[in-house]
């Protein structure tokens, strides 16, 4: 005989506990409950700050169009197109010179953090489970 056949004739004396099927699946099922309830609270509390973070960026990034004055440079491209056109280049510099791109990015950030939340949050929703 075999180092091999000796090991198998020995793995067939042993007997599990006649309980431990039962008990590892219901550890497994308490596993895959906290995993789904864990994944649950994590994106509802990332989607419920990313929204609120976005609301305060979105009202800042409002203010700052406003005080940038965005909206007067804009304005002349149809109110006074010919010296647009004239002075293109300029015009476009200041225009953009006028942009507030920290508060733009920041809002835009935090957009992005609510849709990967809402992704996670969708996913959270599918309940893990196993089968055999």
């Amino acid at each position: 005989m075999t180092n091999q056949t000796n090991v198998y004739l020995a793995l067939e004396d042993i007997n599990p506990p006649v309980d431990l099927r039962t008990k590892v699946l219901q550890s497994v099922e308490t596993a895959i409950e906290k995993k789904n309830r864990n994944r649950k609270i994590i994106g509802f509390s990332v989607f419920s700050i990313s929204m609120i973070s976005f609301i305060g960026f979105a009202i800042s990034a409002v203010r700052a169009f406003q005080q940038s004055g965005f909206g007067t440079y804009s304005s002349l491209i149809f109110s006074d197109s010919k010296l647009v056109l004239s002075n293109f280049g300029e015009f476009m510099f200041s225009l953009i010179d006028s942009l507030p791109f920290f508060t733009i990015t920041i809002t835009l950030v935090s957009v992005l953090l609510i849709l990967v939340s809402m992704q996670y949050m969708t996913n959270s929703k599918k309940e893990l489970s196993y089968s055999f």
